[in-house]
């Protein structure tokens, strides 16, 4: 349960740039949402949604987990439902990480990345591999914001740039 916790605090505070409110729907609207994204939500399905939209079903999801996974009443099963949101999360991360290859800031990034992970290892020495691979996803995002790069990832993305290919 620990692991979960730490998971859902991770995934939410990555994302907490969509464009949504605070609160989290009802508890029937999560539960349908939640079905509908796991049932659509194939890795070819995913790569056809801009980054944006599959950013505010995450920051959706975080929602109704703070709200609901808690309670008496949880939402199907929370490994499944953790999963679609590791998922989401992934799928966006390795966007980024395509356009820092494309724009030829995949060295620099790594090592920022590679500081930032021996920072994170010595003050959480209990962090498993799983945990630190999420606080990357959570890093990565943050690398675009702290360089003024978001707006233009965001962009490329939402023209359907999204290979890693070198232009």
């Amino acid at each position: 349960m620990k692991k979960i916790a730490i998971v859902l605090l991770i995934l939410t505070a990555t994302l907490g740039i969509a464009q949504t409110p605070n609160r989290a729907p009802e508890y029937a609207q999560c539960l349908a949402d939640y079905r509908l994204w796991r049932s659509e939500r194939t890795s070819t399905e995913s790569n056809k949604l801009p980054a944006k939209s599959l950013e505010a079903e995450q920051n959706e999801l975080g929602l109704c987990a703070r709200a609901y996974l808690s309670r008496d009443t949880p939402i199907e099963a929370e490994p499944a439902f953790v999963a679609l949101q590791i998922q989401l999360e992934g799928d966006v991360s390795l966007r980024m990480a395509a356009f820092l290859t494309r724009h030829r800031l995949m060295v620099t990034y790594i090592t920022v990345w590679n500081e930032e992970k021996a920072r994170a290892r010595k003050d959480n020495p209990d962090w498993s591999d799983f945990t630190v691979g999420m606080y990357q996803n959570m890093f990565i995002a943050q690398y675009l914001k702290v360089h003024n790069l978001d707006a233009q990832f965001y962009a490329e993305d939402r023209a359907g740039e999204r290979s890693s290919s070198q232009p």
